[in-house]
């Protein structure tokens, strides 16, 4: 036996309280050394303490009174991050149930005693103290594919790969047959010669033949010690510097031990994955839907339809009536230039209104509406830069004198089909290209001539309204059941019948003429350019100049103006919008529901995954492990949870509100975007997500954080 004091107990007192049985004396007045080798062993029936005893030396419970003295520092005294450096540095637990952790191989098992202590050689010291258990060839098998004496085995290989001061050994062979535990107790007396081995057991047999001491307990208390140690023996005091080690998992450890956490009951995390992400697909779906915006849709139906401008049109509205179109003067276009996000706003003149081109040579059977559907919708000044801003093509040239014009494409396509005839003349011509055209005079309100410069294409969609404009076809066309509103607002308000002039035209033809209009408003229309990726504030400005029935901002009877948009995407929205009101307010009470759905699966996963890791946590609190070490594993690994969540969630919500916008829009009749998938829908589900967490985790695990090791691997707390 060696002569130095490693461990020296005084006085010690453990009670137990109980509600049922009142208070349990589990040790009483024990007093006791200990030397720095050799093993000893703690007989007794069960009940009488000595399973407490182990647990209040190694750190792993409280005492109620006495002194225990370790290394010449008296444990209760030591921090709670002292506490863990003495666990970590000094003590190996061999647990009698091994206390493996299942998920995890017997290197990793090995080698959490090593992460938390932050050293080195990880491979290389877990090998070798494999090989000194043999069990060499075992290091990648999992727990639960070892035998009893081999997974034993495993736990003092734990115990002894951070080469600790004291391995504390709790009936290491009490579920074991004899043979396999005469192996472990061999192991154990072999360790024994260079370090102390304490041994709780009620194996009297094993303790005479192994044991360098034998103390017996009875009651709580001490009633036979073999070989009491001589306390007048000099202390090795100076052996025990709790600072010279900080504890501290890895971030790597952290974050295997939470992802070992996440799916360590795989049919249950399944399922609650799955429900959880069922949820917050349907929150994500439904509360895109409860936001919708006419706004919104318009500016994402115009992104569809490819539509290449934004038509603003005066009105003159009352409260509670219907509104009346008039034209706009040059401070209306100064007004609304202002607030339009865009580099340029064009104007369309009303001088030129629905007035037909004399020549085409419409035959005698043609509809009048349809020659009305040529009719020229006021006219635009061009140059080179209206062009490119709008994305159209010219072919041909500018117009650069007041009687050259453009015309568009929509009516080259008229004359294609009809052919051109000679105003007040008995020349006839086809038309089959733009050649065929360019350079022959056209007149229009049989009085005014222009002679055709150049073709314009602006993009007008002739395979969607093609058979309706140039075939006088009644039969609805495309999948929405309105081409005829919608041709209506890109004939009447758009630029696809429009003729376009010189510049500067309207100033050198009809202001110095002083035929402009006798109420002064000569603008019809005002376009600006749009493309997919323009700002949403050109949309939302019509939407700011529409009043509100409100009062006291209009009272009732009193006229205001307002500037709506008006194009091919806007009869649609406007078309369907009453529709969506009702669609928002019962998408809205949907997604309160699966707000509260979604909150409560996953405030239930995570508040069951605290309740279900007790016991491998206390593991690794009797390993060392700090309580900053338990809230980062949780936190990697709900972490992990959240974010994989959150994003599939993210990814099949947004595939759900394409699938559900389009069977919608089916249902109304319509081709258009009702709704988008925005980063608010992201937010609210990480925001459920995160605080859901939070809630479910943080009251279990406070108490988890205060209770000791020995009550979460016991599971009591």
């Amino acid at each position: 036996m060696a002569n130095e004091t490693l461990i020296e107990v005084k006085n010690l007192k453990k009670i137990y309280k109980s509600r049922k049985a009142g208070n349990v004396v589990a040790l009483n007045d024990v007093s006791f050394a200990l030397p720095d080798k050799g093993m000893v062993f703690f007989l007794g029936k069960s009940g009488c303490g000595k399973s407490t005893l182990l647990n209040v030396l190694g750190g792993l419970d409280s005492f109620d009174g006495g002194e225990i003295i370790v290394g010449g520092r008296s444990i209760k005294n030591f921090t709670s991050k002292e506490s863990d450096t003495y666990r970590n540095e000094y003590i190996g637990f061999v647990f009698q149930e091994n206390n493996l952790l299942d998920g995890y191989t017997v290197a990793q098992n090995i080698g959490f005693a090593l992460d938390i202590k932050k050293q080195s050689g990880y491979d290389d010291k877990v090998n070798s103290v494999l090989e000194s258990v043999d069990l060499k060839d075992f290091a990648d098998r999992k727990p639960n594919s070892l035998s009893g004496g081999q997974k034993q085995r495993v736990a003092i290989a734990r115990a002894l790969v951070k080469e600790p001061e004291i391995i504390l050994a709790d009936e290491p062979t009490g579920a074991l047959d004899s043979e396999t535990g005469e192996e472990v107790f061999n192991l154990l007396k072999e360790i024994s010669t260079q370090k102390l081995i304490i041994v709780v057991s009620h194996d009297r047999l094993s303790a005479q033949k192994f044991g360098d001491r034998i103390i017996e307990l009875k009651d709580g208390k001490i009633i036979l010690d073999s070989s009491p140690l001589n306390k007048s023996v000099e202390s090795s005091a100076q052996s025990l510097k709790l600072n010279a080690v900080k504890s501290g998992l890895p971030a790597k450890r952290v974050f295997s031990l939470g992802a070992g956490f996440l799916v360590a009951k795989p049919i249950r995390f399944a399922f609650c994955a799955l429900i959880c992400l069922i949820a917050f697909c349907c929150l994500g779906v439904s509360d895109a839907f409860s936001c919708y915006n006419k706004s919104d849709a318009l500016f994402q139906t115009m992104k569809l339809y490819s539509t290449p401008y934004i038509s603003y049109v005066k009105e003159k509205r009352q409260l509670y009536s219907n509104a009346a179109i008039l034209g706009a003067n040059y401070d209306d276009y100064v007004r609304c230039k202002s607030e339009v996000n865009s580099s340029r706003l064009d104007i369309i003149y009303s001088y030129y209104y629905s007035v037909n081109c004399e020549n085409v040579d419409f035959s005698e059977e043609v509809d009048v509406s349809v020659k009305q559907e040529f009719g020229f919708k006021g006219f635009a000044e061009i140059d080179e830069n209206l062009a490119r801003d709008y994305g159209y093509t010219l072919y041909g040239k500018y117009p650069t004198a007041s009687d050259e014009a453009v015309i568009t494409k929509y009516l080259f396509n008229a004359y294609k089909k009809y052919g051109y005839k000679e105003y007040r003349g008995n020349g006839r011509k086809s038309i089959n290209s733009y050649d065929d055209l360019i350079g022959q005079e056209i007149c229009i309100d049989y009085n005014t001539r222009f002679k055709v410069s150049g073709i314009l294409d602006t993009k007008f969609d002739e395979e969607y309204y093609g058979d309706y404009v140039y075939n006088n076809s009644d039969e609805n066309v495309g999948s929405n059941g309105d081409i005829n509103g919608k041709m209506f607002v890109l004939i009447e308000y758009g630029m696809h019948n429009v003729l376009y002039l010189a510049p500067g035209y309207y100033e050198n033809e009809i202001v110095a003429k002083g035929e402009q209009e006798s109420d002064g408003q000569d603008i019809r229309v005002m376009c600006c350019p749009f493309k997919g990726d323009a700002s949403l504030d050109n949309i939302r400005f019509g939407e700011k100049h529409f009043a509100v029935d409100d009062e006291d901002l209009y009272p009732h009877g009193e006229w205001y103006d307002v500037y709506e948009i008006l194009n091919d995407a806007t009869r649609v929205v406007d078309g369907i919008d009453g529709n969506m009101s009702f669609v928002k307010i019962l998408f809205f009470w949907i997604s309160i529901g699966t707000i509260i759905l979604s909150a409560l699966f996953v405030l239930y996963y995570s508040s069951g995954v605290v309740s279900e890791k007790k016991k491998d946590l206390g593991v690794l609190r009797a390993l060392g492990a700090s309580r900053a070490d338990v809230i980062k594993i949780f936190l990697a690994e709900n972490g992990i949870f959240v974010v994989s969540l959150v994003l599939l969630a993210t990814i099949f919500s947004a595939v759900g509100v394409v699938i559900v916008n389009a069977n919608l829009a089916a249902t109304l009749g319509v081709s258009a975007v009702l709704v988008s998938y925005t980063i608010r829908q992201f937010a609210i589900l990480a925001a459920i997500a995160v605080g859901a967490v939070v809630v479910g985790i943080i009251i279990p695990l406070i108490k988890l954080l205060c209770a000791k090791p020995v009550d979460l691997i016991a599971g009591r707390k």
